[in-house]
């Protein structure tokens, strides 16, 4: 076991609650069963993940009020570190940047800025075209600024291929 802590990704949370409602697949017995072998002083979620918990939750074709509220409550077992301005301009700003300098189409990368306003600096690529979910850019740079393990079922191939930085990944869904 790691001692830096690791940051639970949202489809992490989700085996945890596809588990504790009696579904039985394999990857929610590993999940559970890791989580269950770490302190939770170790274990970490951000606003992001709460948001986007809450989100599947409200689109939820056939809500049960019982269901949501369990998995709601998974949410408040973890301690949410904060996204402050440092995260906001020291990971994420820079993560976005190098991602953006080696996979947005050349067109936007070779186009000079001549900002007649600060609000015109906005990058117009989007996250499609990064290959890359704004939330998963969010939560990286989280896990980054704490020195956190991700604990994801995704592989943030473009983080990892693409922007530079030290991002440890670990997918706790094989048993």
């Amino acid at each position: 076991m790691n001692g830096r802590g690791y940051l639970l990704d949202t489809c992490m949370l989700g085996y945890l609650a596809e588990v504790r409602r009696g579904a039985a697949s394999p990857e929610g017995k590993a999940v559970e069963e890791r989580i269950r072998k770490i302190p939770k002083a170790l274990l970490f979620i951000c606003p992001m993940i709460v948001g986007e918990m809450e989100y599947g939750l409200q689109v939820a074709p056939d809500p049960d009020r019982d269901k949501q509220e369990k998995a709601r409550k998974i949410t408040s077992e973890f301690e949410c570190l904060p996204i402050d301005e440092d995260i906001a301009k020291d990971h994420y700003g820079r993560l976005r940047a190098a991602i953006f300098e080696r996979v947005a189409p050349r067109g936007k990368r070779d186009k000079k800025l001549v900002p007649k306003r600060v609000d015109e600096l906005v990058d117009p690529t989007t996250s499609k075209e990064l290959g890359i979910q704004e939330n998963d850019l969010w939560i990286a740079s989280v896990a980054i600024s704490h020195n956190m393990i991700l604990v994801t079922n995704d592989t943030m191939n473009v983080i990892r291929t693409h922007a530079g930085v030290p991002l440890q990944i670990e997918n706790w869904c094989k048993p």
